[in-house]
């Protein structure tokens, strides 16, 4: 009985491991030829894209949720791939490096002092949990900062709860996907006239 008792021992524990194995997640959106603005910078400055700051809640790997605004919970087994405002931060940058309106976007300080800083900060992200509603929730804050002078010259943030309608964490982080994708689509026109403005005032 014992040697039949052990191996189903080691069966359950053997399910039970496959049950729990950690998924991991990322943000991700493909870069269309609608959101490529130019094919030749129009904007001869160079833009360098801080990592976002975040809020203490968010900074870390496991997806968070919640059911009030009170008190957070943490996926144990469901997790980002790196710690979301890194994420964030990467996709900003590749999103204003494809649309190709400004003559550089950086992530660093290596090419030299850039004419303007993007920086913000990522203030939720999260799945949000109703009785019988799930909404992914996505909030950020950014603001452009002309280097020479301190000066912020462009600010955006936005707030959005984005109902999802498959109860599946995959679902929620494509609605924030989808949320960062129209965002950044409505910023790199408005950043772009916004430096534009500003260097015209400096002539």
């Amino acid at each position: 009985m014992a040697p039949l008792l052990l191996v189903i021992l080691a069966v359950a524990a053997c399910g039970t491991s496959k049950m729990h194995t950690r998924a991991y997640y990322t943000l991700a959106y493909a870069l269309t030829d609608e959101e490529r603005l130019a094919t030749e910078p129009r904007v001869p400055v160079m833009l360098r894209v801080k990592e976002l700051d975040v809020e203490l809640s968010y900074d870390r790997q496991p997806i968070v949720y919640r059911y009030s605004p009170y008190q957070l919970e943490f996926y144990q087994y469901h997790q980002w791939i790196a710690k979301p405002q890194r994420m964030l931060t990467e996709l900003i940058y590749k999103h204003l490096k494809h649309a190709g309106v400004f003559r550089q976007v950086t992530t660093s300080l290596k090419e030299g002092l850039p004419d303007y800083e993007l920086e913000g900060q990522l203030r939720n992200i999260e799945e949000f949990d109703s009785d019988t509603e799930w909404f992914a929730h996505l909030a950020v804050t950014m603001q452009v900062v002309d280097t020479k002078t301190r000066r912020v010259i462009w600010k955006h943030e936005f707030d959005q709860r984005r109902k999802v309608f498959n109860h599946d964490v995959i679902y929620v982080v494509r609605a924030l996907s989808q949320v960062l994708e129209e965002e950044m689509n409505r910023v790199v026109p408005a950043l772009e006239a916004a430096i534009v403005a500003d260097q015209k005032e400096q002539r």
